[in-house]
């Protein structure tokens, strides 16, 4: 992942956190767990990138 998408995407999340915690929303961290391995052009996530992304959201929808 380049450098300029990597700052950008740090800004971004710092956003939509603020944005979150003034909607009392929750904001799930998943920038630590994708690797450039788990992206298919530097910016979209692959089925691998998205595999490790629904089971961390996963683990944060309410079961029933």
């Amino acid at each position: 992942m380049g450098k300029e998408v990597i700052v950008f995407s740090i800004k971004y999340n710092q956003i939509i956190k603020e944005i979150c915690a003034e909607h009392k929303l929750q904001f799930i961290e998943i920038n630590h767990l994708l690797n450039e391995n788990d992206f298919a052009d530097g910016l979209h996530p692959n089925t691998k990138g998205h595999t490790k992304l629904f089971k961390e959201i996963k683990n944060h929808l309410p079961k029933f």
